[in-house]
């Protein structure tokens, strides 16, 4: 691959980031938070290494963001009682309520920012970025 396509990638993916971390500022959370939350009302109670799959992030940040969320009340945590090593994390009521009412907007946010392309070319892309990440 040409050095230009890795730098354009590299550049789209800070620039749709940085509006990405904006809008969820808005909200007084950072993307990782957002993320621990989103996948947490998307998909239910996750063990932490489940949890460390969908946000994509590294296992010391979402350690942090997994006590900071615990702290402020927005999710918890639960051992599992046949296998102590194993950690369950869900929301909570206040966390559930939280991700209810901003997760509406924040995707109509991201369907504002995205649509300079057609749904074909969008189509096309997701399928060229999937083919990226396999490696084919």
């Amino acid at each position: 691959m040409e050095p230009k396509t890795i730098s354009a990638l590299l550049k789209t993916s800070k620039n749709y980031t940085d509006l990405l971390r904006s809008d969820v500022l808005n909200y007084n959370l950072n993307l990782t938070e957002f993320g621990v939350l989103e996948a947490l009302y998307q998909k239910g109670p996750l063990k932490v290494n489940e949890l460390l799959e969908k946000v994509l992030v590294n296992n010391s940040t979402v350690s942090y963001t997994i006590s900071k969320l615990v702290k402020d009340g927005k999710i918890m945590q639960k051992r599992c009682t046949d296998d102590k090593r194993i950690i369950y994390v869900s929301l909570t009521s206040e966390g559930e309520t939280l991700i209810k009412e901003i997760a509406p907007k924040h995707y109509a946010y991201i369907n504002s920012i995205g649509n300079s392309l057609s749904k074909d070319e969008e189509k096309t892309l997701r399928e060229l970025l999937k083919k990226l990440n396999k490696g084919e």
